[in-house]
């Protein structure tokens, strides 16, 4: 492959990434390389080949005959992800204490230590907040198998906070008081209390997602 090739795949790669992410590309509809390819001005094969790394990923599917299908969120898939999330995230955040530059917290420290935080911020703005932190906890671990376990379950978690967002919204204080509680734990180098507070904060998560899912 060349290069002008592998950056347009690249180019591709990420643009539809962020579509399916966000939602733009809604789970189920079809996925039409020919369209993609008119919309960003790129030529076939770089939109393949970006889709098949998508379809690596379980964000897209192809079926013979049938076509490219952006993927489904189940019920299920919504409450195995993060139950598996429970069992590694919390482990990966004991870890990371003892790593993380201290000053990275900064920013979301004062944004959430504002109890006006739920209503000066838009609700997309908070769900890329709340990602990155978690992100940014799971980058520190200095694990490459965790990072990169982590990596690909916080792409999916993004897209179901998406799809769960009006609802999840309703438990952002919550949230925003349990990621308060998170932060003052590592910077005290707390380890095994940051490994058990992150661990309680998927619990009411997942408990949550357990109601939403009798909602739907």
């Amino acid at each position: 492959m060349n290069k002008n090739r592998m950056k347009l795949s690249e180019i591709a790669y990420n643009e539809i990434k962020k579509r399916l992410l966000n939602l733009t590309i809604k789970p189920g509809d079809p996925v039409s390389d020919k369209e993609l390819g008119e919309d960003l001005g790129i030529g076939r094969t770089p939109i393949r080949e970006a889709l098949t790394r998508l379809e690596n990923e379980n964000l897209v599917k192809f079926f013979p005959k049938r076509g490219i299908f952006a993927t489904t969120i189940y019920k299920t898939e919504i409450l195995d992800l993060y139950s598996i999330r429970l069992l590694i995230e919390p482990y990966a955040a004991r870890l990371a204490t003892n790593y993380i530059d201290l000053t990275e917290l900064d920013y979301y420290y004062d944004l959430w230590k504002n109890p006006d935080y739920n209503n000066e911020i838009e609700l997309n703005e908070h769900i890329s907040i709340d990602n990155n932190f978690h992100r940014l906890i799971a980058n520190n671990s200095r694990n490459q198998y965790l990072i990169a376990i982590l990596s690909n379950f916080s792409d999916h978690v993004y897209r179901i906070r998406n799809y769960t967002k009006e609802y999840s919204f309703l438990r952002s204080d919550k949230s925003r008081l349990e990621h308060i509680e998170i932060i003052d734990l590592i910077r005290n180098r707390e380890a095994r209390c940051v490994e058990e507070s992150l661990k309680k904060h998927i619990q009411n998560i997942l408990g949550f997602l357990e109601d939403f899912n009798k909602n739907i």
